[in-house]
C-alpha cells in the first residue's frame, strides 16, 4: 500500500513539473514557428547524439558551402518533433520506426530519409545503493512511451533480466528535464542518450547498461514523400544528405571550436563539462 502511495505521489509530482515544462516549450515553439522563414528546408531535431551531424554541418558552414539555407528547429521531446512534422511546420524530422506505426494513415505521407545512430544507456541515481539489476525492483525509471526511449528501456531490461512489471515507468518526454530529475533524485533511474548519459555519469550516476549502433535501433530521419517527388526539393534533399555524410567524416577529427559551439548552442552543455562529453 505504501509503495503504491509513493508511486502515485511521485507521478503527481512529475506531472506538475511536466506541465510547467510543456508550457515553456510551447511558448518557445510558437515564437520560433512564427518567424519569417526563407530557408530551403526546415529540419526538426532533438539535442541528442543522433542529431549531432546536422548541428555540426550548420556550425561548420557545410550547408552554406553546398548553397542551401537550412533552418534547424530544436525540440526537447520526440512528441514535439512529431507534432511539427505532422502539422507540416518542418520538412524533415527525427523520429523512430516504432513510434510512426502508432500514427496509422497520418504517417503514410512520410518516408525514411536515413537511419541515425547514437549511444543510449540506463543511468541510476548515485544516491541509491544499486549494485545489481534486482536492486532496481520497485524503482521509478524515467522514459517516454512509444518512442526510442521506451525501445531502449525494453532492450536494457531484457539484457539485465529485469521483468517490466517489477519497475515503475515514469513518463518524462523532455529529455533534458529527465536528466535534471535524475540528478535531483526525483526519479531513481532514467533512459538517457548522449551527451546526457555522460553528464549523468560525471555527476555520480551509475550506468547500469549502455549500447550504441544496434541494428534494430529505431531512430530515423523522416522526410515528406511529396518533397522527394519535387525536382527542386529533391536537389535540396540530396545536398542535405551530402552535408550529413561530410559532417560525419569531419566530426571524427573533432575540430574543438566547432564542437564547443555545437555543445553550447544546441545542447546547452556548460563550458566546464564540454571536454568530458561525447558526440559520435
Amino acid at each position: 500500500m505504501l509503495k503504491r502511495l509513493y508511486f502515485l505521489l511521485s507521478t503527481l509530482s512529475v506531472s506538475l513539473l511536466l506541465l510547467a515544462a510543456c508550457q515553456n516549450s510551447d511558448n518557445k515553439t510558437r515564437k520560433t514557428d512564427n518567424q519569417t522563414d526563407s530557408a530551403d528546408i526546415r529540419i526538426a531535431l532533438m539535442p541528442i547524439e543522433e542529431c549531432a551531424p546536422f548541428y555540426f554541418a550548420q556550425e561548420a558552414g557545410i550547408y552554406d558551402s553546398l548553397g542551401i539555407q537550412v533552418r534547424l528547429v530544436t525540440y526537447n521531446s520526440q512528441f514535439d518533433c512529431d507534432t511539427a512534422i505532422m502539422n507540416q511546420r518542418v520538412d524533415m524530422s527525427i523520429s523512430d520506426k516504432n513510434r510512426m506505426t502508432t500514427y496509422g494513415t497520418k504517417a503514410k505521407a512520410w518516408e525514411e530519409f536515413n537511419s541515425l545512430s547514437g549511444q543510449w544507456g540506463l543511468a541510476v541515481s548515485g544516491q541509491l545503493r544499486v549494485r545489481k539489476p534486482k536492486d532496481l525492483n520497485n524503482r521509478l525509471i524515467g522514459t517516454s512511451r512509444l518512442s526510442a526511449s521506451n525501445w531502449w528501456l525494453q532492450h536494457f531490461l531484457n539484457e539485465l533480466k529485469i521483468e517490466e512489471e517489477d519497475i515503475f515507468q515514469i513518463q518524462i518526454n523532455d529529455i533534458p528535464l529527465r536528466l535534471r530529475m535524475l540528478l535531483n533524485n526525483q526519479i531513481d533511474a532514467a533512459i538517457l542518450p548522449e551527451p546526457y548519459l555522460s553528464i549523468a555519469r560525471l555527476n555520480g550516476a551509475k550506468i547500469m547498461a549502455e549500447a550504441k549502433n544496434l541494428y534494430a535501433a529505431p531512430s530515423v530521419m523522416l522526410v515528406n514523400d511529396k518533397d522527394k517527388q519535387d525536382a527542386r526539393k529533391k536537389v535540396v534533399l540530396d545536398k542535405v544528405k551530402a552535408a550529413y555524410r561530410t559532417s560525419l567524416f569531419r566530426m571524427k577529427s573533432y575540430p574543438k571550436p566547432i564542437k564547443d559551439s555545437v555543445l553550447t548552442k544546441y545542447y546547452q552543455i556548460p563550458a566546464a563539462l564540454r571536454d568530458s562529453v561525447r558526440l559520435q
